[in-house]
């Protein structure tokens, strides 16, 4: 899979360490030419006012810990213009997992206008 940015977001979701009850999840943003503007994965231990904000407006207060996709956002270079997503999930052998935005991301991804989400359904 040359220049697969879904392939990249899976290898980097393998690398992050395996904790019982948490999701291994990695979001690389790039531009319409296909350069990564920003990446990033979960972080179960440390909580965003961002997320905390974007949670109560999607409904979902209590998701309040970065999740990739709003972490890779928060992340972008100012001026930078985000065109695609592309979010892996993995098990603890590093196999792709169904990795569709939650309520929350999508919400947050409307609000910035990437216009294009890779993702396994």
């Amino acid at each position: 899979m040359k220049d697969s940015k879904i392939e990249r977001a899976r290898k980097l979701a393998s690398e992050l360490p395996f904790h019982k009850g948490e999701q291994r999840v990695w979001a690389v943003i790039t531009n319409k030419r296909g350069k990564i503007l920003s990446e990033a994965g979960n972080n179960y231990r440390k909580s965003s006012p961002v997320m905390k904000k974007f949670g109560q407006q999607a409904g979902y207060p209590e998701k309040e810990f970065w999740h990739a996709e709003c972490r890779a956002i928060h992340n972008l270079p100012y001026g930078s213009v985000p065109y695609k997503i592309s979010v892996a999930r993995v098990n603890r052998d590093g196999d792709l997992l169904p990795s569709y935005p939650c309520p929350v991301c999508r919400e947050v991804l409307r609000k910035i206008n990437i216009e294009v989400v890779e993702c396994k359904i």
